[in-house]
């Protein structure tokens, strides 16, 4: 019922790290495209570069990007979309693993929705190897979430069923 105040107060923290909201679903769907052609472009490559390496700016960027991914996914799906593509960019860009790693496993959620499943099982061993050497359950976790999903999607409820379990 306050999805319009919402999106305001969202507008402002975007604003607050240097990013904003399109101006009206035209602008939403043209930046949505911009960066999926960003994102082909400059393909999956990235160079690995701790935390502690990159600008906070950046940093705050790809977490405030996420947030709106996941506050978004249900209500907003192209405001969704578009923050996932750009989460992905300037995840990739930054170099640092967790948030390459959570990135790629939510990707492989977008390409299974979208019918395309070319680069899945390669995101996922990439974002299952980082996550293993940085040793972290929530990321763990969370790729677990994005694979049962995928799985989901492509109605393999019992392998699904197990990894959300897990």
């Amino acid at each position: 019922g306050h999805v319009d105040e919402g999106l305001r107060e969202l507008d402002r923290l975007l604003r607050s790290v240097g990013l904003s909201l399109p101006a009206g679903k035209a602008a939403a769907v043209s930046a949505l495209l911009w960066e999926q052609g960003r994102i082909k472009m400059r393909g999956f490559e990235f160079e690995r570069r701790e935390a502690a390496l990159v600008e906070p700016e950046l940093l705050d960027q790809i977490d405030t990007c996420f947030a709106v991914v996941n506050g978004l996914s249900t209500q907003e799906t192209l405001l969704s979309a578009l923050f996932h593509f750009r989460n992905l960019r300037l995840s990739l860009t930054a170099g640092e693993p967790y948030r390459v790693a959570r990135a790629l496993a939510y990707q492989c959620v977008i390409d299974v929705a979208g019918r395309n499943w070319k680069r899945v099982d390669e995101h996922l061993r990439v974002a299952r190897s980082l996550a293993a050497e940085l040793d972290d359950p929530q990321l763990a976790g969370f790729i677990d979430l994005c694979e049962a999903s995928v799985h989901w999607f492509e109605r393999r409820y019992p392998v699904s069923g197990e990894l959300h379990t897990k």
